[in-house]
């Protein structure tokens, strides 16, 4: 018998892309599906599209909620959901037909805590970023795979495209009330699991909305950032002090990334951005010819 898997999917603000990624979820080829949709007060038509959702397929659930944040619409998900797995989906995004299938295949074949798989980056326009690495599939211990974590690279910091093990996540495991909740909640994640499990393979679609926190990065949440990745670090060095060299290398990087995206805002601030930006372009294509 096929074991159930719950997708966990905050709503809010997201009506005009909303059914493309339901519609991407009930569709997948695994069917033995509990997908609750999380309404976070959300001020427009979602609440009633999610309803008339649940009235055509008995798999979905709906949570109406005040407005408490992605953090707490996803503790909301997880404290009903009762399969045996879980995945989380952002409303703007989607998900292959048969994402579910081949990541629970993927776990139960290899026996494995969470399983990763790469993800295409779609833009307003159509185009779309496909991320794949020539890493293959890969099993990491829990160590090897903060290590790869710090590094942001083969393995990101998104709670999305990961399957989880359901019996394996905290309750209330995402922090309520800040900025990069993902950052605070994957490292727990992955110390709590023995055996991770990398596929090289594309099913989730990372949509590039630009009024998303991680788009619109402002001066304010500099803090916020380092911050998150301030805590991450610590709960990594505290089970892996060996891993210290690796936490300082990451620390640098996310400095940097601060600091340029300080620069950015000013100048965005001042109108300047966009005229040098250009310039860049065109320095770039040149040297290319």
């Amino acid at each position: 018998m096929k074991s159930t898997v719950s997708i966990i999917i905050p709503v809010y603000n997201v009506e005009k892309y909303i059914d493309r990624c339901i519609k991407s979820v009930i569709n997948q080829t695994y069917e033995k599906l509990e997908i609750i949709l999380i309404d976070d007060g959300s001020p427009d038509n979602c609440p009633e599209i999610c309803d008339k959702w649940s009235q055509t397929d008995s798999r979905i659930k709906v949570i109406h909620k005040k407005n408490g944040g992605l953090s707490d619409a996803r503790n909301a998900g997880l404290s009903i959901a009762t399969g045996k797995y879980v995945l989380f989906v952002d409303s703007d995004d989607w998900i292959s037909n048969n994402m579910v299938e081949n990541m629970v295949q993927a776990m139960e074949n290899n026996d494995v805590d969470i399983v990763i798989c790469q993800y295409i980056v779609a833009y307003e326009n159509g185009e779309e970023k496909n991320l794949k690495t020539e890493v293959g599939e890969r099993i990491f211990d829990s160590k090897e795979a903060l290590r790869l974590l710090l590094q942001n690279t083969i393995i990101t910091n998104h709670v999305w495209r990961k399957l989880y093990k359901r019996n394996l996540i905290k309750p209330n495991i995402f922090p309520v009330n800040r900025n990069y909740e993902d950052i605070y909640t994957v490292a727990d994640f992955f110390i709590s699991c023995n055996k991770i499990m990398y596929l090289d393979d594309a099913y989730y679609y990372y949509f590039q909305n630009d009024m998303g926190i991680t788009k619109t990065f402002v001066i304010k949440n500099c803090n916020d950032y380092l911050n998150a990745n301030k805590y991450r670090n610590k709960v990594i060095l505290k089970k892996y002090p060996e891993l210290k060299k690796d936490i300082k290398k990451s620390m640098k990087e996310t400095k940097k990334i601060i600091h340029r995206n300080y620069i950015i805002t000013i100048l965005k601030k001042m109108h300047l951005y966009e005229g040098l930006e250009k310039k860049y372009k065109l320095l770039k294509n040149r040297n290319k010819s």
